[in-house]
């Protein structure tokens, strides 16, 4: 790899009173020799990557957070972005009919999207301020489809995906002089089968095509919980 440059634009603004906070941002991210994951791993399980010649990242991000009262608070974020690459070359290796290895393949391709990139991401969350110290928060995650590689091919992608968890958080203050806190998550609470990563491995065997793909499953219904002391 080689290193890469970065020319990045940005133009935002923000609004804030006693309850509501909202923010907006506009960014164009260009980019020259720009590392992006190629959607394979090397021998140890890592993600491998290389350069890309010219790519852009571009998008919106929104945030915004309102106090209805002194117990309810609602915020969330959402990015709305597009990822490109304009000229992506693919290697694969050729295997012949008695799996020899014959050599590499070559495959240009033309504005592609950028890999586990997705094009909308968001979060909204209601926290309630139940007592002192005690704070229960629904927290809804949603990320759009990714690609597994640099080829937008509806075969190797990640689908798109919606979680919601509830966490409970309390705190207490000077116990023994000191600060415990303790919190508590119910993580996808309605059990959401997906995948939240994955890699791809593509060769040409007796010129045909092989595209095997891999997912990494994450949890159905599951606790946490944890004490933190504060010196």
């Amino acid at each position: 790899p080689t290193s890469e440059a970065l020319t990045d634009f940005e133009f935002g603004t923000r609004f804030f009173n006693s309850k509501l906070k909202f923010s907006a941002n506009v960014y164009y991210m260009n980019y020259y020799n720009q590392l992006v994951l190629t959607g394979g791993v090397n021998d140890v399980g890592n993600y491998t990557r290389t350069n890309t010649k010219n790519s852009y990242r571009t998008g919106l991000e929104l945030e915004l957070s309102y106090s209805l009262n002194k117990i309810i608070t609602l915020d969330g974020n959402l990015t709305l972005s597009e990822n490109k690459i304009k000229s992506f070359d693919e290697f694969l290796d050729s295997l012949d009919a008695s799996y020899s290895y014959a050599g590499q393949s070559k495959t240009n391709y033309r504005n592609t999207t950028i890999a586990f990139s997705p094009s909308i991401i968001y979060m909204s969350r209601l926290s309630i301020h139940l007592i002192k110290n005690l704070t229960a928060l629904v927290i809804l995650k949603h990320v759009g489809e990714q690609y597994l590689d640099n080829t937008t091919n509806e075969k190797r992608k990640l689908k798109s995906y919606n979680v919601c968890d509830i966490k409970i958080n309390y705190s207490i203050n000077n116990f023994i002089g000191k600060v415990v806190e303790i919190n508590f998550s119910a993580n996808n609470i309605f059990s959401k089968k997906y995948a939240s990563n994955g890699y791809t491995y593509g060769y040409y065997a007796n010129s045909e095509r092989v595209d095997e793909n891999f997912y990494y499953p994450q949890a159905l219904l599951n606790f946490l919980g944890q004490i933190t002391l504060k010196f």
